[in-house]
């Protein structure tokens, strides 16, 4: 066995180990060439990957492709030999061998960068000043079942060339594997470089596309608040086209814009990246839009920008201010308002509540199921079968405060629901109505110890309601009155004074 240096190993900066050598290699072009090359010099050729598949092959000999390739067992050598004693040549040198069918090779590596990826084979001859061991072959017929005869001529029409013809035919073989080798390389190289623009070309197509349809507003400005670039956005919440919006400066749309503090707020945000900040827009119209701005610092060389993506939150300062409304509302009502959630446990209460039931701080109350603020249990399980039956509860019940005193409230308590209309748990409002209901207590006795007065008196008494046209209605009479005018209440109640007695009585009473 020899081995030989031809040139030096092509230096490899990057490795692609998914590529194979079918993948670089143009086989029918090269099957062209060697064909061309075999009718010329009589010497065959292969290129085999390193999973044994041959790509390109002139001048096999009868004796392999007629014997040792068509019987498996020899055939697995012919694999074998391929694999294995065709490996770890170093690259740019070609290595001798008898392959394990007993047939001269020669074969030389073909890399793709630093990585083996197949061989060059110059097979299947003998030199011409040695002889075949006739009885070596004799004894392969009879192991692997060949007829003898037929496998002895094919040895001999194995072609016998001189070492010079070899060693030339192999600086020619291994010069073709450098040429494919730098070549295969070169293309990959090529290839993956134009795959990678081309993947740089289509995101940067992407990432413009996707700015452009953004929902933000994007201008870029320059160190002097130039405005140089923007997106659709800009122009649709401005209301200038994208060409008016180049001719203009950030004052022309910023209202706040300070000349004096421009450079120091650039030099900020070149500092820090990315300032983020509420402001205000002006539209082509005049109108002043609140904004929330998100600068950010760019330099590509020695250019600088202010990229600032641009949100209109008019509507979130709407929420916003309706929200506050709605807090303030919550929080400053005199009614004892409070939140819980579907378990009935409070979540949040307001001064109110805290006031009337006796607590000083919502400590004290959150996180406590609402009946335990409630006389009676009782009435806690049905207003909250209530809520969760009709989604509303409206009525009065007996409450107990902190210290353990009881009093009268009256409360409307509603589901809150979230915007799926799923339920969430419950709000109320609540009144204490303890004086009230003492006032109405107190009222009723009076009505009572009236009315009694008004049953019992041996004095004559009769009530009348003014009409509007100042004329004068009967409204009732107590028993003593009906017994003098020998009359029922009932008979002249809602009847005018003039029609129901005579005219000279009347003017006695209504003067």
């Amino acid at each position: 066995m020899t081995q030989e240096h031809t040139s030096d190993v092509i230096p490899n900066p990057q490795d692609f180990p998914q590529v194979g050598l079918a993948d670089v290699i143009d086989a029918p072009a090269l099957q062209e060439m060697m064909d061309d090359y075999y009718a010329l010099t009589g010497i065959g050729v292969g290129i085999i990957d390193l999973n044994g598949v041959v790509l390109v092959g002139t001048g096999w000999q009868d004796i392999c492709a007629n014997f040792h390739r068509a019987v498996p067992e020899s055939c697995a050598f012919c694999h074998e030999s391929d694999m294995s004693l065709a490996s770890g040549i170093p690259p740019g040198t070609f290595k001798e061998y008898f392959c394990k069918n007993s047939m001269l090779d020669i074969a030389t590596p073909i890399m793709l960068g630093d990585r083996h990826v197949g061989n060059i084979f110059l097979g299947q001859f003998f030199y011409d000043d040695e002889e075949p061991d006739y009885e070596k072959f004799r004894a392969q017929a009879r192991r692997f079942g060949y007829d003898e005869a037929e496998y002895l001529a094919a040895l001999d029409r194995v072609p016998r060339w001189s070492r010079e013809t070899v060693r030339r035919a192999m600086g020619f073989y291994s010069k073709l594997a450098r040429m494919i080798s730098r070549a295969s390389y070169n293309n990959l190289i090529l290839a993956d470089a134009l795959a990678r623009s081309e993947r740089a070309e289509e995101a940067l197509r992407f990432t413009r596309i996707s700015v452009e349809v953004a929902s933000d507003a994007l201008f870029w400005l320059t160190p002097e608040a130039r405005i140089v670039d923007v997106n659709e956005s800009a122009c649709r919440i401005t209301g200038y086209t994208r060409e008016e919006l180049l001719r203009l400066t950030a004052p022309d749309v910023n209202p706040h814009f300070n000349a004096m503090e421009w450079s120091e707020q650039f030099a900020t945000l070149r500092q820090q990246g990315s300032l983020t900040f509420e402001s205000e827009l002006r539209t082509k119209d005049g109108r002043l839009l609140p904004v929330e701005a998100v600068a950010n610092h760019v330099k590509q060389g020695a250019a600088e920008r202010n990229c600032t993506f641009v949100r209109d939150i008019g509507e979130r300062k709407q929420a916003e201010a309706s929200l506050w409304l709605k807090n303030h509302v919550f929080y400053a009502s005199i009614a004892a308002n409070s939140i819980a959630g579907i378990d009935g446990v409070i979540t949040e209460t307001n001064d109110a509540f805290l006031r009337i039931w006796g607590y000083r701080n919502r400590d004290e109350v959150v996180g406590r199921h609402f009946a335990d603020f409630l006389n009676d249990p009782n009435e806690a399980a049905a207003i909250l079968a209530a809520l969760n039956e009709t989604g509303l509860w409206e009525g009065e019940f007996s409450a107990s405060r902190g210290d353990g005193s009881v009093f009268i409230a009256y409360g409307l308590a509603t589901q809150v629901r979230d915007r799926n209309g799923n339920l969430i748990g419950f709000q109320s409002a609540c009144m204490d109505i303890t004086s009230r209901k003492q006032a109405e207590e107190s009222l009723r006795e009076s009505e009572q110890r009236y009315r009694e007065i008004f049953e019992n008196t041996s004095d004559c008494i009769f009530l009348l309601d003014v009409t509007s046209d100042g004329r004068f209605k009967f409204a009732g009479f107590n028993p003593a009155e009906e017994e003098a005018v020998g009359l029922s209440s009932s008979e002249l109640t809602g009847r005018f004074v003039e029609e129901a007695v005579p005219q000279e009585i009347s003017q006695k009473v209504i003067p």
